[in-house]
């Protein structure tokens, strides 16, 4: 059975908001009237925006109430002003010095419309000064209002009022708007803002390696607008503020999701976002911390043991990467042999055990560590030859080395019987028997070799007549062993 999903990216969905800011910060009047109605013709008035940063202003409108019955025909100009830092304490020619640097942003014609609001339109007066300083500046003028004399034409005054307090006529030869400090709270002028969060972010992921080592870390975060997203950077600090990965560009994977790879070293950092749209809108994200530890460093140690004369021999290496800080060092017992990523030592040590230690120093992805064994170089082995022992058979026999005996006997009896050709030679037929007087002088031979001592008792587990009785039939072998020779010569001689 199988089964399949299917994936739905759902576009993104972007509530805007609405407000209507009605702080004024600051306010000036000039051209002020003591009478009735306590008017103005010029006002200078700042609001205060309280828009959350990172948003895009979509629609502003400055909102006016008018007290006119029957419409207006006059007409009202508005600027924006670039310098926010006026109050309404400053004296009059600073005000006017500021004034100077102000831009026109819209004019007001004949209203014809009965008394209510007038809205007029603002936004790119507001987006230019919440980009920059989160208030802003209007100033209000009837433009052709006389200092001197108001100037009548036909029934109406060129002219426009911001009523302070009291009423106003209801006759139609001026126009009256609340002002901000209007006695009738509901009708003082305000702001309507319309606006939506500004590349909206969220679930930012990071995958780092817990220790160092060649695996990348990935950074994925998720952004979102109205309109479409143009670029996404990410930018990567160290734990001493200074920028490592400075701007660089996210690619999309999925949707709505961006992500970057990078191999880092070992530290602690912090990473954030940054992105725009087809606008050139920019927002950053938060910050986020991360720490990549030191990894143990991988050393690689081995030794022969050997017997002497026999060279020592061993062999270190290291499998570490970016490792450029790290020295690699090799001891055998308490001396430097060298220094290095591969080494390979062989040597003539005396007998004995030593101490082989391979070590790094600290680095910045790495910790110090060493790897040690023990070699061993053992003396030479001596070989000695011992003699074989006598061994008992089982019938009581002692076996000696009887072939040295036998040699040792021929030799005598070869020295003792003269040889053939001294012999005096006897007429055949004599009646004499030779081979007679031979052995009896063979026996004559053998009686005088002397008698070898006695072992003492309990030899190899044998009685003293025991001993005794195998020396007689050695004897006795000895005896036809020499017989046998003195005949075999006295035929040869015969035969001649």
């Amino acid at each position: 059975m199988f089964c399949f999903i299917i994936l739905l990216t759902l576009p993104s969905i972007v509530f805007a908001t609405t407000v209507e800011i009605t702080d004024v910060l600051e306010d000036f009047e000039i051209n002020h009237f003591n009478n009735l109605y306590e008017e103005s013709y010029r006002v200078l008035i700042k609001f205060g925006l309280n828009i959350p940063e990172g948003n895009k202003i979509t629609e502003a409108e400055l909102f006016l109430y008018r007290h006119n019955e029957n419409g207006w025909n006059n007409n009202l100009n508005i600027y924006r002003i670039d310098n926010q830092e006026w109050t309404e304490y400053h004296d009059i020619n600073y005000i006017w010095n500021m004034i100077e640097q102000r831009t026109h942003l819209q004019e007001l014609d004949d209203k014809w419309t009965v008394k209510g609001w007038d809205s007029i339109d603002v936004l790119d007066a507001i987006i230019e000064d919440y980009n920059n300083n989160n208030n802003i500046s209007f100033w209000l003028e009837d433009p052709d209002f006389n200092d001197t004399v108001p100037n009548y034409k036909g029934n109406h005054l060129l002219g426009v009022s911001f009523l302070y307090i009291g009423t106003v006529s209801t006759t139609n030869n001026y126009t009256s708007f609340s002002s901000s400090e209007h006695t009738n709270e509901a009708t003082r002028p305000y702001l309507k803002v319309t606006y939506f969060e500004l590349l909206n972010w969220s679930t930012p992921n990071s995958l780092t390696p817990e220790t160092y080592s060649s695996t990348s870390s990935q950074f994925n975060i998720t952004w979102t607008d109205q309109d479409d997203i143009g670029t996404v950077l990410i930018e990567i600090k160290n734990s001493e503020g200074n920028v490592i990965i400075d701007n660089q560009t996210m690619s999309s994977i999925e949707g709505d999701i961006y992500n970057y790879f990078v191999s880092l070293p070992a530290g602690d950092f912090s990473w954030k976002s940054y992105a725009s749209d087809v606008f050139d809108n920019w927002k950053v994200s938060d910050s986020w911390n991360f720490t990549i530890k030191k990894a143990t460093p991988q050393l690689n140690l081995s030794c022969i043991d050997v017997e002497y004369p026999t060279n020592a021999s061993c062999m270190a290496s290291e499998s570490n990467i970016n490792d450029f800080d790290l020295l690699y060092s090799l001891f055998v017992g308490d001396n430097l042999i060298d220094s290095g990523s591969l080494i390979e030592y062989n040597e003539l040590l005396s007998a004995g055990a030593y101490d082989v230690i391979y070590n790094t120093s600290d680095g910045q992805n790495y910790t110090s560590d060493f790897e040690q064994i023990t070699l061993t170089v053992t003396e030479p082995v001596t070989t000695t030859t011992t003699p074989p022992a006598p061994q008992v058979l089982s019938g009581g026999f002692l076996i000696i080395q009887e072939t040295e005996q036998v040699e040792e006997v021929e030799k005598v009896v070869e020295t003792t019987i003269p040889e053939q050709e001294n012999i005096p030679q006897e007429p055949v037929g004599s009646g004499e028997d030779t081979t007679k007087t031979e052995t009896e002088n063979v026996e004559q031979l053998i009686e005088t070799q002397p008698v070898p001592p006695e072992p003492p008792s309990g030899l190899f587990g044998l009685g003293i007549g025991d001993i005794t009785i195998l020396g007689t039939a050695f004897a006795l072998f000895l005896m036809v062993i020499a017989f046998s020779y003195i005949t075999k010569s006295t035929k040869e001689e015969i035969r001649f």
